[in-house]
């Protein structure tokens, strides 16, 4: 991941967590990347380890950074982008669980949902405008201890969507601190193994579009929120996570991650679901 002014790459090998600093091109061909680990400052995860989603918020001023057994930890880059210094830490609440994933939304990015795993709670959400600080505003209620490994918003942030228990559950996400679940979709046989490594919301809100690692790539129409419907599925090496594209005409493409047996990115053929 990078930073919003693109000045600083942040990379986790599980271990450690990596600050590269942006140089010039130079025929010494001192840039930053994962191979320079002598150009980087790191975090230890100690008797953790890192796992692969982080992300940078809109000001440049903090980090956030998934961790197994330790739950997601913000990082002040206030002093310095390349000290990581630790701000605050949200635990998991089982032993063995993770945080694999997160979701920053609302104006500057002052929200926070975080999955949970416990018996009780499935998703909680943080009021984040003091980032060493959160407040709790709204614990998602569950009966089962199941897992979120994605999630994403409709491009207006009224709709919210995550895989749990075998399942994509669908909230209307208007009012914060008061998401109402409006529907869930059952995973089918023959389609998901278990989990979704990534989704996303189609730009038009129509559509979840989501992958599962070496198996499948996953259409549901939600054009009616309380009803939603397999539109198609893919047999192929599914992928790690999945993006869609924000900016100029190509709105229409997703960017699948397959990290299985690659390390690319390839454009996913979805535009006639968008």
């Amino acid at each position: 991941m990078v930073g919003q002014d693109l000045l600083y790459l942040y990379y986790s090998n599980g271990n450690s967590l990596l600050a590269f600093k942006k140089s010039e091109p130079n025929l010494n061909l001192d840039v930053p990347n994962i191979l320079n680990v002598q150009k980087s400052t790191s975090v230890n995860a100690g008797n953790s380890k890192w796992r692969w989603t982080g992300a940078v918020e809109i000001n440049n001023q903090f980090l956030f950074q998934s961790s197994q057994d330790q739950g997601l930890a913000i990082m002040d880059l206030r002093v310095s982008p390349q000290l990581m210094t630790p701000a605050y830490q949200i635990p998991v609440n089982i032993s063995g669980g993770s945080v694999d994933s997160f979701f920053l939304f609302g104006k500057n990015q002052i929200y926070l949902a975080v999955p949970i795993q416990t018996l009780t709670t499935m998703m909680n959400i943080y009021n984040i405008t003091d980032r060493k600080n959160p407040i709790l505003i709204q614990s998602m209620p569950s009966d089962d201890p199941s897992y979120s490994y994605s999630m994403d918003m409709s491009d207006d942030e009224t709709l919210f969507v995550f895989d749990n228990n075998f399942s994509f559950v669908l909230f209307n996400s208007t009012t914060i601190g008061k998401f109402i679940q409006i529907s869930q979709w059952q995973f089918q046989n023959g389609v998901f193994g278990g989990i979704a490594n990534g989704l996303i919301i189609s730009h038009d809100s129509n559509f979840i579009v989501a992958v599962e690692r070496a198996s499948v790539i996953c259409v549901v129409d939600i054009s009616n929120k309380k009803n939603p419907q397999l539109a198609s599925f893919s047999r192929t090496n599914g992928g790690e996570n999945i993006i869609k594209a924000k900016y100029g005409s190509n709105k229409q493409y997703a960017f699948i991650v397959q990290g299985l047996y690659e390390q690319h990115i390839c454009t996913s053929e979805l535009a006639r679901h968008w």
